[in-house]
């Protein structure tokens, strides 16, 4: 869970990249995890050779001791010499025959700053598994001076996917985050479901949240499953922490699609609430193949 505040002018902004994009039937899905626990998403042709598209999130950590969230789809592109690619997009130094990599670049906008990030992918892909890095730099300058303010990196992270039709599906929530739902053999049991989510709506209006949550074993009864539940927990310096979850979701030949929302509630030794945040309702799809 990151847990950030606006004072640092980081965290909250980073989320607003995300857009929101449906999950678009391809003719090969890979859906995983990367070693930090978020979920991955990896579009590939019909054979496994090449990669078309990838949904990622990641945290960059900052010199300052804050934390930098990223989580949004990418479209991998061919470069074109005296152009950059889209915010969206990542180009391709290479991609084919099992085999990518490729950089995409970003810059936006964070009131009287602007953030930049540079992140590099890369992977190798075969008809059942994927496997790869990922590697971030996220550098904040103030507008006027264009002074560094912090420098965030994620240091290369590991990832790896599985590629199984029918069983493991993977997209993208309303929020820009992957979503990877991973069915048992005899697809009676949603036996793995990762998503992440955020929220900006906190009080005090200092906090945000990004966060990757996985979840097992949810029963499915004639193609539905969800459940509604809390999880406690205890802060620092005292208290309780209690989030709910609210997970609605459908599986419909080769997509799967669904809701889900979350609460947060934080209160001090006497009870009094501290912090509260609300995802509110987010929406989801992903598809096999």
């Amino acid at each position: 869970m990151v847990i950030s505040t606006r004072a640092l002018g980081i965290a909250i902004a980073a989320a607003a990249v995300a857009s929101s994009a449906p999950a678009a039937a391809s003719a090969a899905v890979f859906g995983g995890s990367t070693a930090t626990g978020a979920a991955i998403v990896i579009n590939a042709d019909k054979k496994a050779r090449a990669v078309r598209s990838a949904v990622v999130s990641w945290s960059a950590r900052c010199d300052d001791g804050s934390r930098f969230p990223v989580a949004m789809p990418v479209k991998a592109v061919a470069p074109e010499p005296g152009f950059e690619p889209d915010a969206e997009e990542f180009a391709t130094s290479r991609n084919g025959k099992g085999r990518f990599a490729g950089t995409q670049l970003a810059a936006f906008r964070m009131d009287d700053r602007v953030a930049a990030f540079r992140a590099r992918y890369a992977g190798t892909l075969t008809a059942k598994r994927a496997h790869g890095t990922l590697a971030a730099t996220v550098t904040v300058v103030e507008s006027a001076s264009g002074d560094v303010v912090v420098t965030c990196r994620t240091g290369t992270v590991r990832w790896s996917a599985t590629r199984a039709p029918g069983r493991v599906f993977g997209g993208s929530t309303s929020q820009g985050y992957p979503v990877v739902a991973r069915l048992d053999a005899k697809r009676r049991i949603v036996g793995d479901l990762l998503f992440g989510w955020s929220s900006e709506t906190c009080k005090p209006d200092d906090v945000s949240l990004s966060v990757d949550d996985r979840f097992s074993k949810l029963p499915l009864s004639d193609g539905h499953f969800g459940r509604a539940f809390d999880l406690f927990y205890s802060p620092d310096g005292g208290g309780e922490g209690k989030v709910g979850y609210d997970i609605a979701g459908r599986i419909a030949g080769k997509r799967t699609s669904g809701t889900l929302r979350v609460n947060l509630t934080e209160t001090d030794p006497s009870g009094a609430v501290t912090t509260a945040c609300d995802s509110g309702s987010i929406a989801w799809s992903a598809v096999t193949g």
